[in-house]
């Protein structure tokens, strides 16, 4: 008879000639020669389940401890066994895409099976972050980038979120900003800036002597163009004034943090008697 105890195996012969202790490995046999008679021992380990599980180790990642795969084999009982066994290449995305290997775990098999751990860590990619006017089709004002982790969920606010107007940009305030999941790809946020109003004077003026017929004042949103012909252009006398015809604006103006003026152009045109105005 044979009993096995780790790599020892404690032989007994049945003729009660002794016994004899051994050292040997899976499957080998050896011979044992008791008396005048030879015995031939051949002696199998068993073979276990090993679990190979492969985690996210970020404890700052929204997926930490996440299980990423797990793999079954049948390892020799008593063995010692790595989670790196099934592979250690620290290439970004080699067993999971956005992942890169970092360390793992060793067990010795035991009867009940075993597990062993391989960790993953999430690589970074580049965030674009773009600053538009009103809305994520607007027009851009400038743009940033940074990294930040596979799978995270990256804010465009993280480039600031100051209101002052001109903080940022001369006329312009933050207003909002939207988030993305960061893929292997990358991703793209925005924030989104509004712009300040200023003041705008129209001032209707005669021609010829600038003399002030009128004047109006609006709140109009930085970086505009206004026209003074907005006001209307009609050019029936008295329309606006009377005894007088428009007979043109100014050129239009950008509306600048200090707002901006512009100008309706008219002429002195009394109506003659017996004419009406058509």
């Amino acid at each position: 008879t044979a009993t096995i105890s780790g790599n020892t195996v404690t032989i007994t012969n049945t003729g009660g000639k002794g016994t004899a202790t051994i050292t040997v490995t899976s499957d080998e046999t050896r011979n044992y020669k008791a008396a005048s008679t030879t015995y031939t021992y051949t002696v199998t380990y068993n073979t276990e389940t090993v679990t190979y599980i492969d985690m996210v180790d970020n404890i700052n990642h929204p997926n930490a401890n996440k299980e990423l795969g797990k793999t079954d084999k049948q390892i020799t009982y008593n063995e010692t066994v790595k989670g790196s066994d099934i592979g250690s290449d620290t290439t970004v995305s080699k067993y999971y895409t956005g992942y890169t290997y970092k360390d793992c775990t060793e067990a010795i098999v035991k009867d009940n099976g075993t597990i062993v751990y391989r960790y993953f860590i999430p690589a970074s990619y580049t965030v674009t972050c773009i600053d538009v006017v009103n809305n994520t089709s607007g027009k851009v004002l400038g743009t940033s980038t940074w990294t930040a982790e596979y799978e995270s969920v990256t804010d465009g606010a993280n480039k600031g979120t100051s209101t002052v107007v001109g903080e940022y940009y001369e006329g312009y305030y933050y207003s909002s900003s939207t988030t993305s999941t960061v893929s292997e790809n990358g991703t793209t946020v925005y924030r989104i800036f509004v712009p300040e109003k200023y003041e705008v004077t129209f001032k209707d003026v005669v021609k010829d002597t600038n003399e002030v017929l009128g004047e109006k004042k609006e709140l109009i949103a930085y970086d505009t163009t206004v026209s003074a012909d907005s006001l209307g252009s009609s050019t029936d006398i008295g329309v606006y004034y009377t005894d007088y015809q428009y007979s043109g604006c100014s050129t239009p103006e950008t509306v600048t943090t200090n707002g901006a003026v512009v100008y309706r152009y008219f002429i002195y045109k009394p109506l003659e008697l017996g004419n009406n105005v058509e």
